[in-house]
């Protein structure tokens, strides 16, 4: 059995126990490819996914190395805009996947500096594609696929706002909330009452 670690994002796991909690999540949004590595409130994901956002590289690597399996050979990584309205933590998520891959990065989306759609969503006022901005600023080799990174995919807004800078290519995040799915449901009238 492998040895148990304790990190210092304060979860204990061995590698084989980490792995658990990744299954890959796939849906399509509009014709829209959306992955995620794993679900946002299973094992330690929701954890790791806070510290990403906070720049914690143990984080960003962890993420990295589950996402890897999600990427598409021929990719170009393109990291998505945060509310300051350029790519931080989803450039350093890159930068890691990179690392580990050696697949080019893109940095070439910005969007309008705004209020963070959590904190946006919470008030009770989601925000939409328009309010974000997203647009490209510079060309993306027409010979690989454009893969979109994201930390977490919750509503789908700047996941769809990504790929509608650019018209195509496909999304992936480290985690994927419950959001989402019961909007995919409602609107393929799944919806449990």
């Amino acid at each position: 059995m492998p040895p148990r670690t304790t990190s210092s994002l304060g979860f204990t796991a061995n590698e084989n126990n980490l792995r658990a909690t990744f299954r890959p999540i796939r849906t399509d949004v509009n014709g829209i490819p959306l992955l995620a590595a794993g679900h946002y409130y299973e094992g330690d994901n929701r954890a790791i996914a806070k510290a990403m956002k906070v720049g914690n590289p143990e984080a960003i690597d962890h993420a990295a190395r589950h996402m890897i399996p999600l990427i598409p050979r021929g990719a170009v990584l393109v990291p998505i805009p945060g509310h300051e309205g350029v790519a931080k933590q989803t450039n350093d998520l890159c930068r890691a996947i990179a690392s580990y891959t050696g697949l080019p990065i893109a940095n070439v989306l910005r969007g309008a500096s705004r209020e963070a759609n959590y904190t946006a969503k919470h008030e009770g006022k989601g925000l939409t594609e328009k309010d974000m901005a997203i647009r490209q600023v510079a060309s993306l080799p027409s010979n690989k696929t454009p893969v979109f990174v994201d930390n977490v995919i919750d509503t789908g807004t700047t996941a769809k706002a990504a790929y509608h800078a650019v018209g195509r290519g496909m999304v992936i995040a480290f985690a994927m909330s419950d959001t989402l799915m019961e909007q995919q449901k409602v609107l393929h009238g799944m919806h449990r009452k």
